[in-house]
């Protein structure tokens, strides 16, 4: 017996990856699942440590996407968004960080 779209009796041909319903081709939806802060910043912080070469491969290359349902994929969006707020306020604040040192050596 095949297994059928969640969402309606069409012929399932991949699974979600966060909750594993299954889906059709018509409502899978295909994207790059989000990255935590921290596990962005251990793996450039490994990159520069073990293979300084290949960081900017590291950084640049596409991921790879993967299946979402339409639930998951909003799920996703406001994960990936939230990250992406806490990198630029991190980056933000070293930069003020610095700035505060700059001013307090030169002053």
């Amino acid at each position: 017996m095949t297994e059928r779209c969640a969402f309606c009796e069409a012929e399932a041909s991949d699974r979600c990856n966060v909750c594993g319903k299954p889906l059709c081709e018509a409502h899978v939806r295909r994207a790059l699942p989000y990255l935590r802060l921290g596990e962005f910043l251990r793996t450039v912080w490994h990159t520069l440590l073990r293979a300084p070469g290949t960081l900017l491969a590291v950084l640049t290359e596409e991921g790879e996407e993967e299946p979402f349902c339409p639930e998951c994929l909003q799920a996703n969006a406001r994960r990936r968004s939230q990250e992406q707020r806490k990198f630029l306020f991190l980056v933000l604040g070293v930069l003020v960080l610095i700035a505060a040192i700059m001013y307090l050596l030169v002053r």
